[in-house]
């Protein structure tokens, strides 16, 4: 499951995970992390808005999360 990060959404880290792919659209688990307040939801959007989100540079591939590090543990539990 990729992980993506919103640009430029300080102090608060908005992480994106891709959980499914459809013809037309992407289901989203979105996790805010704001200090000790944390709050996830699960969004749907078109595959062309997502596109564009990733063309624009607002959302950015987040490689420096992997399994073994508790942020990325903390997103996919």
């Amino acid at each position: 499951m990729k992980t993506y990060r919103v640009k430029g959404d300080s102090p608060a880290v908005t992480y994106v995970q891709v959980s499914e792919e459809h013809e037309d659209e992407i289901l989203l688990v979105v996790t805010k992390l704001n200090g000790e307040d944390e709050r996830t939801h699960e969004d749907r959007i078109s595959r062309e808005l997502f596109q564009m989100c990733i063309e624009t540079g607002y959302l950015v591939e987040d490689e420096s999360l992997s399994a073994d590090e508790p942020a990325f543990q903390k997103l996919s539990a």
